[in-house]
């Protein structure tokens, strides 16, 4: 969900800066902005009640078919798959919309940049001046959040798991708290405070590896 919403909120944000004060730039910011303040379990609900219920093209909850373990590989692949369907998109687009807004002022910000004028002035083509010269340069402050924000998307993942009943690592966590398991929330605490770490070090690798002039820091 994180890689999704990076990805698709960056990519946004950059066109929508690109075509700024224009229509499709004017919609796309009313739209992500309400999508930000809609909490997550409810988009989880809205894809709940559309995709599983009105429309069942996904399953109700969990992250398997019971008694399906003598299925083929592909078999139980793909049915794992569809049941992580629905908790990654409802995660992902709870945190689509920070993103998009992220991305995009740090797209104007650099489409004023002399060194994007000389590129136009140079005639290289529109893809490579917005996206090898500008979006380049503007992806910094996107990955330095996407670091941050994975605790508050662990936080998220909470409720998303309570709407689907998905057995994830926040299922377990209110599990433990409900038995009063403190040996078990030591646990479920420790893996969510090294999965923060990891994702903190996993966005400086990615912001030295496309953005070069920072290794140096």
């Amino acid at each position: 969900a994180m890689a999704i919403s990076t990805a698709g909120g960056f990519i946004a944000g950059v066109e929508a800066a690109w075509y700024r004060r224009r229509m499709a730039d004017r919609i796309l910011v009313l739209v992500f902005s309400i999508a930000r303040g809609i909490p997550d379990y409810v988009v989880a609900f809205a894809l709940l009640i559309a995709l599983a219920v009105v429309f069942p093209v996904f399953p109700l909850a969990g992250a398997r078919t019971p008694f399906n373990s003598d299925a083929p590989f592909w078999s139980q692949t793909l049915d794992v798959a569809r049941h992580a369907a629905l908790p990654i998109a409802a995660l992902s687009l709870s945190l689509l919309g920070t993103k998009f807004l992220l991305a995009r002022s740090s797209m104007v910000a650099v489409l004023g940049q002399d060194y994007l004028l000389l590129a136009r002035a140079k005639g290289l083509g529109v893809a490579r001046v917005k996206y090898r010269h500008g979006a380049r340069n503007a992806v910094a402050p996107v990955l330095a959040q996407a670091g941050t924000q994975f605790g508050f998307a662990l936080g998220g993942a909470v409720f998303i798991e309570q709407v689907f009943a998905y057995p994830g690592i926040g299922s377990l966590t209110l599990t433990a708290v409900d038995a009063r398991d403190f040996a078990l929330l030591d646990g479920c605490f420790l893996v969510l405070a090294g999965a923060v770490i990891l994702a903190n070090f996993m966005a400086d690798f990615a912001t030295a590896w496309i953005c070069p002039e920072t290794r140096g820091r």
